[in-house]
């Protein structure tokens, strides 16, 4: 059940982070020996999706604060 929460955490806070930049990304689900991945694309075709497991996402959420402000931080950008 927890882990359900917090995927759900993860696709609300994601798409809350979409509204408010005004992108559109396609979220999609992988597995990787046996454990699940969410795969976050930049496009249908993005060839070097950034996706992660369920012990990454717990830290994203954790200092799911920390990581907003460094996005929106001045300065070089990708």
């Amino acid at each position: 059940m927890k882990q359900r929460v917090l995927i759900g955490f993860l696709n609300i806070t994601y798409f809350n982070y979409i509204k408010m930049w005004g992108a559109t990304m396609p979220v999609d689900y992988n597995e990787f020996k046996g454990h699940k991945l969410i795969v976050l694309k930049r496009g249908d075709d993005d060839k070097y999706p950034f996706q992660f497991g369920k012990g990454k996402a717990r830290l994203i959420v954790e200092n799911f604060d920390a990581i907003k402000a460094f996005a929106e931080e001045e300065g070089t950008e990708e």
